[in-house]
């Protein structure tokens, strides 16, 4: 018996960026995510959206997570600052649509994002940046392999306070 899968990737469309906007302006969201920290417009995601369509971005890729039934997009992950030279990338992951967090969905996704990496960029180690208080996210990367490889002290402004910036990284 075949079970069907709980995510794809997929590249990201235009018509993404109206999720895409309203999570980055989520405050839990956002807080928990290394990015912009600021209020995003709508304009301002048209750019960076078409900065990514255009692919004229060769250090990075993006993913929407695309739920399996109408291909709707739950989320998003990327490799950025992608290394050539000495092969490497550094992973981020977003499940923006709640219902679809904590169900398994973003450890189908990095497994597949790694095998991309791997496969398509020939990458050979993958790292992974996370705030302290983001134990959820600890506990995703952990689950597909990546160890903990160091820790920057009081490293990010975020809720009021300095955290911990945590590294994590796994060789593919």
């Amino acid at each position: 018996m075949s079970t069907a899968p709980l995510v794809f990737l997929r590249p990201l469309e235009d018509d993404d960026r109206f999720r895409t906007t309203a999570w980055r302006n989520d405050p839990e969201t956002r807080d928990a995510m290394m990015s912009y920290r600021l209020p995003v417009t709508a304009a301002m995601e048209a750019r960076w959206f078409r900065s990514v369509l255009d692919g004229k971005r060769q250090d990075e890729v993006h993913f929407a997570l695309a739920e399996p039934v109408h291909g709707a997009c739950v989320g998003l992950t990327s490799l950025r600052e992608i290394d050539q030279f000495s092969s490497t990338a550094w992973v981020s992951i977003l499940i923006g649509d709640r219902a679809f967090r904590h169900s398994g969905l973003g450890k189908v996704a990095l497994e597949q994002l790694m095998a991309y990496a791997k496969d398509t960029l020939a990458l050979r180690k993958l790292g992974a940046r996370i705030l302290d208080f983001n134990a959820a996210s600890q506990r995703l990367f952990q689950a597909v392999g990546f160890q903990p490889e160091g820790r920057l002290k009081e490293q990010v402004f975020v809720k009021g306070a300095f955290h911990d910036l945590l590294l994590y990284g796994r060789f593919l």
